[in-house]
């Protein structure tokens, strides 16, 4: 199993793989399925540039015709020296009946049918062979999702590989782009190139390029996308900032982010100023949180969820000895996610919660229109620390007694200054 990004390359490696199988002695025939006919043209069209390639004895593309229920199925052929072949065809679950090698189902959270194929081509590994699924996401309810979640659980004994757009530039894909297109690779380049993809994706760039199935349907059950105003341009000053972590790490089977979420306030009004989430380990996720620290700077403080008991308490004297010189504390979360949700989302539905126009928009705006209490990856690990800023914030701001009350607290305060209580408030 692939979960991928899109635009990386998968489906034209997978080929390179296909024709170094099908070209060898021992190796197997290949049948390649996808969601449409320009799809399988590509991937035979790529099993033939690889033959050229490698120099592989190889046949030119050659269009056949199967017979499928009676019908005439067009499908495409490339044979090797070796007598294997591999063939790309339509995605009838029928195609696979009395074929036996490799099964590469491409793009399969789109097809109708997963499940039919998958049991169709489930036949073939009685001889010997292997199924290749490889796909973008669709949605969490989609059977190719279910299908990841089975094998992170361990219900299914596949093997499953993730390559997200950052993973695959991280491995020099944009580098790889420069070289093929002739242009001069830069560091600035190569983030506008990223930062263009998400633009261009907009609400599904997270699916579509982070490998991070949507579950927006019946979502805006405590936070709707449509109360957070996007902005171009923040105060210039605000009356209180923090960041706040949620610390959730991915181990072993479990696949949690690392949240931050940078929260300031200006009278009444909320800024979402800035928003991260990544898929790392503990130690990874505590390099981010420094990391971050230093680029925010000293006028920002640093606050995360606490754990119980003396582990909690550890953790927090490690964290402030990495972060000496800056206010970092732990914090001890009080209600459950969803009663510690409810005052943001309060603030959101009247308008007072603005986000400032970033690539990270529709990663924040999805998460928290997706959020219902119940635990899932992303969706709570954003809404965790967008609600443990607020309470942060809320809990450092004076109380408003009102005009009367606040001159009686400042005149009690100064004494002797009491005259010239206006210039204090």
């Amino acid at each position: 199993m692939w979960e991928k990004s899109r635009r990386i390359g998968a489906t034209w490696a997978d080929a390179a793989l296909s024709t170094l199988d099908a070209a060898s002695a021992n190796g197997s025939d290949t049948y390649y399925v996808s969601t449409n006919r320009e799809a399988t043209l590509d991937y035979i069209e790529s099993i033939a540039f690889w033959a050229k390639s490698y120099q592989l004895a190889a046949s030119a593309v050659e269009q056949i015709i199967l017979k499928d229920e009676d019908e005439d199925v067009l499908a495409f052929r490339v044979r090797f020296a070796s007598g294997y072949k591999v063939v790309a065809l339509s995605s009838r679950p029928s195609n696979f009946r009395g074929k036996q090698g490799n099964v590469v189902i491409d793009e399969c959270a789109f097809l109708q049918n997963l499940d039919e194929c998958r049991k169709a081509a489930m036949a073939l590994l009685m001889w010997g062979g292997q199924i290749r699924f490889i796909s973008t996401h669709n949605g969490v309810k989609n059977p190719f999702n279910q299908l990841c979640l089975d094998i992170r659980s361990g219900k299914q004994k596949y093997y499953l590989q993730t390559t997200t757009l950052k993973d695959a530039i991280a491995d020099g894909l944009y580098q790889r782009i420069s070289l093929v297109t002739g242009t001069q690779w830069t560091l600035e380049g190569e983030f506008a190139f990223v930062t263009g993809l998400y633009e261009d994706y907009g609400i599904g760039a997270d699916e579509e390029l982070g490998c991070v199935p949507l579950d927006v349907v019946g979502g805006g059950l405590v936070f709707n996308r449509d109360w957070f105003e996007i902005i171009d341009v923040i105060p210039s000053h605000f009356d209180a900032q923090v960041r706040f972590w949620d610390l959730a790490a991915t181990t072993g089977k479990k696949s949690y982010y690392t949240a931050g979420i940078r929260l300031a306030k200006s009278g009444d009004l909320y800024y979402v100023t800035d928003v991260i989430a990544d898929k790392l380990g503990p130690v990874a996720g505590d390099d981010l949180m420094v990391e971050t620290m230093m680029l925010d700077g000293r006028d920002i403080p640093i606050r995360w969820e606490m754990e119980g008991g003396s582990d909690g308490l550890k953790y927090e004297a490690y964290m402030q000895t990495k972060m000496a010189g800056y206010d970092a504390k732990a914090v001890r979360p009080s209600g459950d996610k969803l009663t510690r949700a409810k005052p943001i989302a309060g603030e959101a539905k009247a308008g007072r919660v603005k986000i400032i126009k970033s690539h990270w928009n529709n990663m924040f705006l999805d998460a928290v229109h997706g959020f219902d209490g119940q635990p899932r990856p992303l969706i709570n690990d954003i809404t965790d620390a967008l609600s443990g800023a607020h309470a942060h914030i809320v809990s450092t701001q004076p109380i408003n007694f009102g005009i009367a009350n606040r001159r009686n607290r400042y005149d009690n305060s100064y004494g002797g200054m009491a005259g010239n209580w206006r210039d204090h408030l």
